[in-house]
């Protein structure tokens, strides 16, 4: 009996709202503006993957360097979007920026393609049945190497200080010998021996025979003395006994040394060979990251316009929210509940203090799925009333995305689309038309 009553109410109200894109005002920014000069490059923090990616605030990774903190501080770091302009830009220090913290070091993430595969020490392991640097070993031999695609090796570094952007989005950036409050790892891919010269020297045969020899070393006779006349006889008498076991020995010996010198010519020139220059065309995310002091309450995000006054906990509600996570999942009896932390941020982030606070709202919401079970005039609707009369263009136009796009439409999404009408454009307007009759 209640859905048969609210039926005709939804048909009327779906009637009144394509009446409204109709004949609705032209859409708020379709006017044509003067063209300013274009700036090198546009960069933004990247609301919806610091909400939406597992991990990422505190996982820096990278193949070669390890970054440590000081102590009473916070290794921080977070994703960005960052927009060419037409010419080519150097980015070094970031226009996102956490008030109090100190910049570390960019972090470029790959796309993930196919056909990567890591650096080996090369033939000469397969040839003597030796793992890398000629170390015994009872895994398999190695695979064979793949032919690696367009990119950076998967055993490079990622982090560099400085970056270089084209106007087609091409990043390019070179190794770094130092990173502020890095380390490098332990491992022995190539690219350990290139930023550690002593781990290479290491490995010089020559230089473990050395130090052996003098320590087996024994003590010179005096030139006339006896004890160079006892020698000398000594010698002569092992010259006659020595055996076919003992030059079999020794030839194996000197075999061994062979290889090895020869092994750690290829992998010389491995190193010396190895690209210091990267070019990546196809990137997934870029990221920032800081050193913040581990006690504080309140970060303050700032990009070029806009900032953004949070915590580490306001950052955590959040995201737990979009995860559906604890007592912030939802909700599926129709009832508008959600975490009281949750609905006291998005209220506070929805009242707009700043450009970020609406983005940070609209991103919560609509990556968060609590759009299709709001109600009318619930703490979730009253939020994005405040989004779509907001001052954030950006923000309108991801949470007005994310509302036209619910399926299936309800009173409360039907009645927010005739409130943003006006704030429309042609394509927005054509899926909330798609998203009526898709029901």
């Amino acid at each position: 009996m209640k859905r048969s009553i609210l039926l005709p109410r939804i048909m009327s109200m779906k009637i009144l709202v394509i009446a409204t894109l109709i004949t609705g005002p032209l859409a708020v920014g379709d006017e044509p503006k003067e063209q300013a000069k274009s700036p090198p490059y546009t960069m933004q923090l990247d609301v919806e993957t610091l909400l939406t990616e597992q991990n990422a605030l505190f996982d820096v990774e990278d193949p070669i360097w390890q970054i440590t903190p000081k102590v009473g501080m916070l290794v921080l770091q977070l994703p960005v979007k960052i927009e060419p302009g037409m010419e080519t830009a150097d980015l070094f220090t970031p226009s996102v920026s956490i008030r109090g913290g100190r910049f570390l070091t960019w972090r470029v993430v790959e796309s993930e393609r196919r056909g990567r595969g890591s650096r080996g020490i090369g033939p000469l392991d397969d040839k003597y049945g030796l793992g890398p640097l000629g170390r015994k070993t009872t895994r398999r031999p190695p695979p064979q190497k793949i032919e690696q695609e367009e990119g950076v090796p998967a055993d490079a570094p990622h982090l560099a200080r400085r970056l270089q952007l084209d106007p087609d989005g091409t990043i390019h950036w070179r190794i770094e010998r130092n990173i502020p409050n890095g380390e490098l790892q332990s491992g022995n891919s190539l690219y350990h021996y290139k930023l550690d010269s002593k781990l290479l020297r290491n490995e010089n045969p020559a230089v473990a025979n050395r130090d052996r020899d003098k320590y087996n070393r024994r003590p010179r006779a005096r030139p006339g003395g006896a004890s160079e006349l006892l020698d000398k006889q000594t010698l002569a008498r092992k010259g006659r006994n020595r055996t076919n076991p003992d030059i079999e020995k020794r030839r194996r010996e000197r075999q061994r040394k062979q290889e090895g010198k020869i092994r750690y010519r290829q992998l010389q020139q491995e190193v010396q060979e190895l690209p210091e220059q990267f070019t990546l065309k196809e990137w997934k995310q870029l990221w920032l990251v800081f050193e913040v002091r581990e006690n504080s309450r309140e970060i303050v995000v700032a990009d070029a316009d806009a900032a953004w006054f949070t915590s580490f906990d306001q950052i955590e509600t959040l995201r737990q929210l979009v995860a559906g996570r604890g007592s912030a999942a939802l909700h599926r009896d129709g009832n508008d509940r959600i975490d009281a932390a949750a609905v006291q941020d998005l209220t506070q982030l929805s009242a707009g203090r700043g450009a970020l606070d609406l983005r940070v709202a609209a991103a919560a919401i609509a990556t968060s799925g609590l759009i299709q079970y709001m109600q009318v005039n619930g703490p979730v609707f009253g939020a994005i009333e405040k989004i779509i009369d907001g001052t954030d263009d950006q923000a309108r136009r991801v949470i007005i995305d994310a509302v036209s796009t619910t399926a299936p439409q309800t009173r409360a999404t039907l009645a927010l689309m005739t409130k943003a009408t006006p704030h429309m454009d042609a394509r927005q307007k054509l899926l909330s038309l798609q998203g009526m009759f898709g029901d």
